[in-house]
């Protein structure tokens, strides 16, 4: 984490890999839309036995296939299933869902995490931001159980920063601005919830009964 906040990334970016460093993979996951450049791989605990999938060959993946179209992956064959920082890139979310509903085992997980207040950032395309209630009725729908949410960052002067981000060209002003948005938020969560209003988005751990 602190190499992470040397290389000053946004602060979704940031507190997401936070985040994800407090989970654990277990068994055969596959990351639908990611890639060995990523850098989330080596965050998280347990196994590492991972397929990455992506279409776009400038990504570095072992599989590639369309996630909008039905998965070429058998029933029931992965433990976790990735989905980060891609539905939001996804027309057809439900479907992808549902077909990571089809390819997990019982008693698998899917990690899916997806920025809410967020600049436009095409891959190729940019699609929804989800809300919690939103996120929580896709799961469900799907067939999924036990759905946690968890917000990840909250805060206006987060926010702030992350939409000016594109504009701190510098590391140094990046990491200060980060520190100082993060305290100014702390302060006026002491006044009220209204830093509750303001996420920057969410990880959606759901299980498959």
């Amino acid at each position: 984490y602190f190499k992470i906040t040397m290389e000053a990334p946004t602060a979704w970016r940031r507190l997401l890999y936070k985040d994800l460093a407090t989970r654990t993979l277990c068994g055969r996951t596959i990351d639908l839309g990611g890639s060995y450049q990523s850098g989330y791989y080596e965050i998280f605990h347990g196994e590492k036995n991972i397929t990455a999938v992506n279409m776009d060959e400038a990504y570095t993946s072992d599989v590639s296939f369309d996630i909008e179209k039905k998965f070429p992956v058998e029933n029931e064959k992965y433990d976790t299933v990735l989905c980060i920082n891609t539905l939001e890139h996804v027309y057809g979310h439900n479907h992808v869902v549902s077909e990571s509903f089809r390819i997990l085992q019982t008693k698998g997980v899917l990690y899916c995490a997806v920025p809410f207040l967020m600049y436009v950032h095409p891959c190729p395309k940019d699609y929804w931001r989800y809300t919690k209630d939103a996120l929580e009725k896709i799961m469900t729908d799907a067939g999924f159980v036990s759905v946690y949410t968890r917000t990840i960052g909250s805060g206006p002067f987060l926010v702030c920063h992350q939409m000016l981000y594109p504009f701190f060209f510098f590391p140094i002003v990046r990491n200060v601005t980060f520190c100082i948005a993060q305290c100014l938020d702390f302060c006026l969560s002491k006044t009220g919830s209204y830093c509750e209003k303001y996420p920057l988005g969410y990880v959606v751990e759901a299980h498959k009964k």
